[in-house]
């Protein structure tokens, strides 16, 4: 059967899915959507550094433009009519992924170098916060964690996350007060 082009002038008019990720100078994770669904937000995870938020995600009344060095505005269903709540992330650092119609998308960001290379007497930085940097040498790694310091008085980190464990305070990825960066990174 033929494609009429009513169809095809409502196909061309539907808005393109499109999901984007970024990461905040405090270690959040945001990610943006637009589908068939609406358009939505949700903080995927967070550090000790990251604001609270009352919930962490929300249906989006605009789309929002989302620059790396800039803090991103989302435009959300209010809590209390009539007016719309913002929330205002911290810098954008890096977009960590963009897709588009389900198709990856090439973007300018690099991403974040992994810590699988990591090995002892490697110089990492650990930021505090997601801002406050101290350098670290590893001292130890195994198939999970990156360890710095002294054992049992230094600090160990996940290898896929770079986030700092700590399983007396719950940290973890997902929610962790530090993460690491490769020395130098933190200054850019």
């Amino acid at each position: 059967m033929p494609e009429t082009s009513t169809i095809r002038k409502r196909r061309a008019s539907r808005p393109k899915d499109e999901r984007i990720r970024v990461q905040t100078e405090t270690g959040s994770i945001y990610e943006i959507v637009r589908d068939s669904h609406g358009m939505r937000w949700r903080r995927l995870s967070a550090t000790l550094g990251s604001g609270p938020l009352r919930n962490d995600g929300a249906e989006l009344l605009r789309w929002p433009e989302v620059q790396v060095g800039e803090r991103c505005p989302l435009f959300s269903e209010p809590f209390i009519a009539p007016l719309p709540r913002l929330v205002l992330t911290s810098t954008v650092v890096a977009i960590v992924a963009r897709s588009q119609s389900g198709e990856a998308r090439a973007h300018n960001t690099p991403p974040r170098p992994s810590f699988r290379e990591v090995g002892v007497g490697d110089r990492v930085t650990r930021l505090v916060g997601g801002s406050i940097p101290m350098v670290l040498v590893v001292t130890s790694v195994d198939d999970r964690f990156i360890y710095c310091g002294e054992e049992g008085a230094g600090w160990k980190f996940d290898r896929q996350s770079s986030a700092e464990v700590d399983e007396e305070l719950g940290w973890g990825p997902g929610l962790t007060g530090s993460f690491l960066v490769h020395e130098g990174e933190a200054a850019t």
